[in-house]
């Protein structure tokens, strides 16, 4: 699926039910969608004042977890980015409290943020999983021409080994790299594009993994942050400073380095994830990823109405504008029709839904 920075005008507008829609609806959501979700909930309830559309917060840089692990299960809907491949989010979610069909209802970017003074003109996919990550051959099971290019190599410390023509003035400069916890979203999807997880996404691949203050190696450079503000805000900082954050995020403070894939960077692990033709699984560039709200299974024929109007909403023109105004990527009229018409008639667990 092609990543789209402008509206569709091909997207229809969302039409509203005459005889209106009432009820409650319950969503919670990851910090990063959650501004979303409520300019999502603030204009549906202007069309339709008797619908309730209740947001629980997410409190602390855990909270969320709570949801994957299925002590919260009083909700309608989740909505939250992407991190890796879905069938590992399956079996907690799908299992625990049944919401068992992700609708994609947006598209969001993973960018390499460095400080605006920091003249680096690019970096190759390899090259971020060179700073990011430890390194190691020792992988259980995997062929020898199964090594990405990029994972036999020594882990990058220093801005001068990217040479004095790409960055002349930052000679004697370490990277200082900033991490967020294991646990999260952000840190699990840049893990599952540079060192990777097993095909199918079950278990993180032992050998090269994410760094944190618990390596031995390099311990003076690293620094953990507790959330995407303070990723942000300490790469704005520093000058020898590099840290990861969505698209939404971005401001003039920090600086987006482009990223480029070559055929011989791209992970294997990547290549086959076993996914493609999916709805849920848009092929996108590799470190683009799906925003979804996750819906419980339709064991009745048709989805309640207040629910089957709401996504419609999401996905028409309407809901897709605020995609765009909240600084995500909003889907193509094509993709968002596949999207709704699957929603409607996501059948009852146990997944997978195939066509």
């Amino acid at each position: 699926m092609a990543v789209v920075s402008k509206l569709d005008e091909s997207l229809p507008g969302y039409r509203p039910l005459p005889e209106g829609v009432s009820g409650k609806y319950d969503i919670m959501c990851s910090r990063l969608t959650e501004s979303l979700v409520l300019r999502w909930a603030s204009e549906f309830q202007k069309i339709y004042p008797d619908a309730q559309i209740n947001l629980t917060k997410v409190t602390g840089d855990n909270g969320f977890d709570h949801v994957r692990f299925g002590r919260i299960r009083d909700l309608s809907a989740v909505c939250f980015e992407g991190s890796g491949p879905v069938p590992k989010v399956l079996g907690q979610i799908g299992h625990n409290i049944g919401f068992t069909w992700p609708v994609v209802v947006g598209v969001d970017q993973l960018e390499i943020i460095v400080h605006p003074n920091n003249p680096i003109d690019r970096l190759g996919i390899h090259e971020v999983a060179w700073i990011y990550s430890t390194q190691s051959r020792s992988i259980p099971g995997i062929t020898s021409d199964q090594y990405a290019a990029f994972i036999d190599h020594p882990q990058i410390v220093h801005w001068k080994e990217f040479g004095t023509e790409r960055l002349p003035k930052f000679e004697t400069a370490p990277i200082n790299v900033y991490q967020r916890r294991s646990f999260t979203d952000d840190r699990a999807f840049l893990q599952s594009r540079t060192v990777g997880d097993t095909p199918g996404g079950i278990t993180v691949i032992p050998g090269p993994r994410m760094l944190s203050p618990l390596d031995d190696k390099n311990i003076n450079n690293v620094n953990i942050v507790a959330s995407a503000d303070a990723m942000v805000e300490s790469v704005t900082k520093d000058k020898y400073g590099i840290g990861f954050t969505s698209h939404s995020m971005l401001t003039d403070e920090i600086r987006s380095v482009p990223i480029y894939v070559d055929d011989s960077d791209e992970p294997w692990w990547f290549r086959s994830s076993g996914e493609k033709d999916l709805p849920y699984a848009p092929e996108l560039p590799l470190l683009n990823r799906p925003l979804y709200l996750w819906i419980k299974p339709s064991s009745k024929g048709n989805r309640p109405t207040l629910e089957a109007e709401f996504v419609k909403f999401i996905l028409s023109r309407q809901g897709q504008a605020a995609i765009l105004k909240k600084g995500f990527y909003p889907l193509p009229a094509s993709f968002a029709n596949v999207q709704q018409a699957v929603a409607m008639r996501t059948p009852s667990f146990p997944f997978p839904f195939q066509k």
